[in-house]
């Protein structure tokens, strides 16, 4: 259908606007189902114009057609043709275009501009990418993160403000794909960046970015993001005077800044909250609730969102503990394997712990508490290295075996008390868990050595030493018939009346499986 609204467009007899009304309709239909490739053939097939009445997808698609020419040709003039028609789709698109071709056709516009080497616009442009590309998970989102920077470094010597802009596109890799290779070299790039150029001198040359300039809002936007560095990587006690420097520039930004990326405000924001937080924690509640307004406007998966969540769970943490819990699970949801999920996890724990506290028997509680002991235990590590060295990963993998013993999860709670046993294998404590956990699941052979040990570790005829006796011989019983027969003879030989009252049934039940 759409193709066939394109070619009626070139049947004799058609008025020119009828024909760019048919063009229109089928491109943006094929844009819709994603039919670049039959767009394009239908560019070379009709040699459509690009009048002032294209719209974007036309131009998005032929300066698409454009660009891979002049990437076979490497000629500025291929660059410069591309240039023109990418710069025009990006400007007329529309509300309702698609947003993933948008953020392609920027990106290839961002290559003219690096090709031509016109670098300063190549980095807005890359940036610009980088956010569009973000929006829409794509993944070349960092490469045109590092293309900012790459673009940016080789003109910070001339101007301080391109290193502030390079470092902090560097420190967002850092940030945003933090596994990603480029993270790896950012801060080798950075320690560079910052010898070519005293703080001073930048900041000196962003404050002179007046309002008049088209650059003026990612000046004031760097400002901040310098301040910002200043502030936390200064070591004076009071760092007061720096956080209202802070505090003033980000006012000016957040007022001038009409209808801009929402993640910068919500940085910028967030800059002042964690600014303040130790020094008038109401401007920090203040600019908090601001920043609460802006993260909503956001999807979830916005990196600036899980730091909004991050910032107004650690507020929360004095103030009111139930919101503190909502922002910690938020986070538990939505950062799996970020740098904030180990503080969410903790604090999440916290308040599964309560709730157990206050309703012990209540099957939600516990499953909600064994999830996030899982996880935090997972987090922190479960290997016999991690656990002889790090006590709060001991305290994890033991809760998280006690809820999943709670929740009749043997299995799981065998797994890690066997790993705390091997740890530590002289503590009674996760001998006889893991001797139960195993015996429960019926790996006699894996029960049997921790009862053994217990046995030895005993002082005999007290109550933990035959429950210990019991364990031994009912795990011979399924695995070596003829020794815990003997064993049980023994022992009823020393123990006449079947030791403990406690125990009495139990060793009862054990003689008759045995046939004695």
């Amino acid at each position: 259908m759409c193709v066939a609204l394109v070619r009626q467009a070139f049947v004799p007899d058609i008025t020119p606007a009828v024909k760019q009304e048919l063009i229109d309709a089928g491109m943006n239909g094929l844009a819709r189902l994603g039919q670049t490739g039959v767009i394009r053939q239908l560019l070379d097939k009709y040699e459509i114009p690009l009048d002032d009445k294209a719209g974007f997808v036309l131009r998005a698609a032929k300066g698409k057609q454009l660009f891979d020419t002049a990437e076979k040709s490497s000629k500025a003039e291929d660059y410069e043709a591309a240039k023109k028609v990418l710069q025009a789709a990006v400007d007329n698109k529309k509300p309702d275009s698609d947003v993933k071709a948008v953020a392609n056709a920027t990106y290839r516009l961002a290559w003219c501009y690096f090709r031509l080497q016109e670098l300063e616009s190549a980095g807005q442009t890359f940036e610009e990418a980088a956010r569009a590309l973000q929006a829409v998970n794509d993944d070349a989102a960092v490469d045109a993160s590092w293309m900012a920077f790459a673009s940016y470094q080789p003109i910070s010597k001339q101007n301080a403000r391109f290193a502030t802009a390079a470092v902090r596109i560097l420190e967002g890799i850092k940030q945003d794909y933090p596994q990603h290779p480029y993270a790896a070299k950012a801060d080798y790039h950075i320690s560079k960046l910052m010898q070519n150029a005293s703080p001073e001198e930048a900041l000196k040359s962003l404050a002179a970015v007046t309002p008049a300039d088209p650059n003026y809002l990612n000046a004031r936007y760097d400002l901040c993001a310098l301040l910002y560095r200043g502030w936390s990587q200064s070591k004076s006690e009071d760092r007061s005077a720096q956080a209202n420097q802070l505090k003033a520039a980000a006012d000016v930004y957040l007022q001038a800044a009409n209808n801009p990326d929402e993640k910068r405000k919500l940085r910028v924001t967030l800059h002042v909250v964690e600014a303040f937080a130790g020094v008038d924690p109401n401007v920090a509640m203040t600019y908090l609730s601001q920043a609460q307004s802006i993260a909503t406007k956001l999807p979830e998966n916005a990196r600036a969102v899980a730091d909004y969540h991050y910032f107004a769970m650690r507020h929360a943490s004095k103030q009111d503990p139930a919101a503190e819990q909502e922002h910690a699970q938020w986070l538990v949801d939505h950062t799996t394997g970020s740098r904030y999920e180990l503080s969410a996890l903790v604090t999440a724990a916290r308040g599964a712990d309560k709730a157990l506290a206050s309703q012990p028997q209540d099957r939600d509680a516990l499953s909600l508490a064994h999830r996030i002991y899982s996880r935090l235990s997972a987090r922190l590590g479960t290997s016999q290295q991690v656990l002889k060295t790090t006590k709060n990963a001991r305290v994890a993998a033991s809760k998280t075996a006690s809820l999943a013993t709670q929740l009749g999860n043997d299995a799981e709670a065998a797994a890690l008390l066997e790993a705390l046993a091997g740890a530590y294998p002289q503590d009674k404590n996760y001998l006889r868990r893991a001797g139960t956990a195993q015996f429960k699941t019926g790996n006699f052979a894996a029960a049997l050595p921790h009862w053994r040990t217990l046995v030895k570790g005993s002082k005999r005829n007290s109550t933990e030493w035959h429950e210990a006796k019991y364990h031994q011989i009912a795990c011979l019983a399924n695995t070596d018939r003829a020794l815990a027969k003997q064993a049980l003879t023994q022992y009823q030989v020393l123990y006449p009346d079947g030791g403990p009252a406690s125990l009495r049934t139990r060793f009862q039940t054990l003689r008759s499986e045995l046939g004695q």
